[in-house]
């Protein structure tokens, strides 16, 4: 990849983005009484995980920009969590849950990469 000029060029961004699209899909497929349960949490966390990296990227501050990204460790753990609970409660398919713990494993190793470059 060329030149960083914006958050949006950040691989890590683009991955998280495209993360939230698919939470979205999968939320979109519970039961109506978990709208404002599970599915809106997951929601909330996914749209945070590129909202911090956004933001930290942004502050121009590195040790502000590491306080975003301990963030994203958090949710991504947050989220994993709960989509093992969507798939405990039956909202969740094994093949979606199993894809979507890849994918925050991926981000989740990304994001320390960032931290461990931002420290250095």
């Amino acid at each position: 990849m060329g030149e960083v000029k914006s958050f949006k060029d950040l691989v890590i961004w683009q991955k998280s983005v495209a993360l939230v699209r698919e939470i979205y899909s999968i939320a979109s497929l519970f039961p109506l009484e978990e709208t404002q349960g599970l599915a809106h949490d997951m929601k909330m966390k996914a749209l945070m995980i590129p909202a911090k990296i956004a933001s930290g990227y942004s502050s121009y501050q590195k040790h502000e920009f590491k306080e975003h990204l301990d963030v994203v460790m958090r949710l991504c753990s947050e989220l994993e969590t709960l989509s093992a609970i969507g798939r405990m409660l039956g909202y969740v398919g094994k093949e979606d849950q199993e894809q979507l713990s890849k994918e925050l494993r991926l981000i989740s190793v990304m994001t320390y990469k960032l931290i461990k470059k931002i420290e250095a």
